[in-house]
């Protein structure tokens, strides 16, 4: 099973739903082999490069920060019960986040890399996992989705500003990836055009509000799940993708032949 996931990393709404879907794997784990990327969306692309202040943007949206911040109460309540320390009055900056969407890209791409060290434990990883692994398959965790996951935390609870190129580099290293070359990369205009497409193939999908999901590229699921209504979501999907392929190979078995 895949899963898309259109996002934005200054999503408050998009954290939760990741962490409900870390629990909603973690739920269907050894039931079949899923793996996750994730895509872009962009809130507000008309952001400066540079970012807004924070209270201004606030107040733009907003029409004061004082319902503003009634509005975040109760997402930072929401976040408490995924774990998450929403530390809104730590942020100072509202960020375009077209250089985040770029390393979360190359993340999925492995158009980096990853160091040398990094990568043999992942193939020794990869090696332990095929000897374990059951006929039902196991989720597959990449090196994109822990990126995601640092983006987030530095946003929300650090205050980090994710326009900052230092800030991205600095994440990318964290998670493995070659934070040199993320740092030459963002220095130019590589896969600005590319963001910029998959967020407009988004929009013209329908989708309007994210996170969204988007399993084997036929089913969607918008806002954030709880896990337990994921969990059923792939469930239900996995057995009528299952059902349809021995459907299929009955009608290869009776018109040709086969088995």
């Amino acid at each position: 099973m895949h899963i898309d996931v259109i996002s934005d990393v200054i999503c408050p709404w998009c954290y939760i739903g990741k962490r409900k879907l870390d629990r909603a794997l973690k739920e269907v784990d050894g039931e079949f082999v899923v793996t996750v990327q994730w895509r872009t969306y962009q809130l507000n692309p008309s952001i400066p490069k540079d970012g807004l202040d924070r209270q201004e943007s606030l107040r733009k949206k907003f029409g004061s920060t004082s319902k503003a911040a009634a509005i975040y109460e109760n997402i930072r309540a929401a976040g408490e019960v995924e774990g998450i320390n929403f530390r809104f009055d730590g942020i100072e900056r509202t960020p375009n986040t077209i250089d985040a969407h770029r390393v979360i890209n190359w993340a999925r791409n492995q158009k980096l890399g990853i160091e040398l060290e990094q990568e043999i434990r992942q193939e020794e990883c990869e090696e332990e996992n095929r000897k374990d692994e059951s006929p039902e398959g196991k989720i597959q965790e990449s090196i994109q989705h822990l990126l995601v996951e640092e983006l987030f935390k530095l946003y929300f609870e650090q205050g980090k500003d994710l326009g900052d190129k230092q800030v991205l580099s600095d994440a990318c290293r964290k998670v493995g990836m070659d934070y040199r070359r993320v740092t030459e990369l963002l220095d130019g205009p590589d896969d600005i055009d590319l963001i910029d497409k998959e967020y407009q193939l988004a929009r013209n999908m329908g989708v309007s509000g994210v996170p969204c999901f988007i399993i084997n590229n036929q089913y969607m699921l918008m806002g954030a799940q709880d896990p337990e209504r994921l969990a059923r979501a792939f469930r239900k999907i996995a057995a009528e993708e299952q059902r349809a392929e021995r459907d299929g190979a009955a009608v290869v078995q009776r018109e040709y032949g086969c088995l």
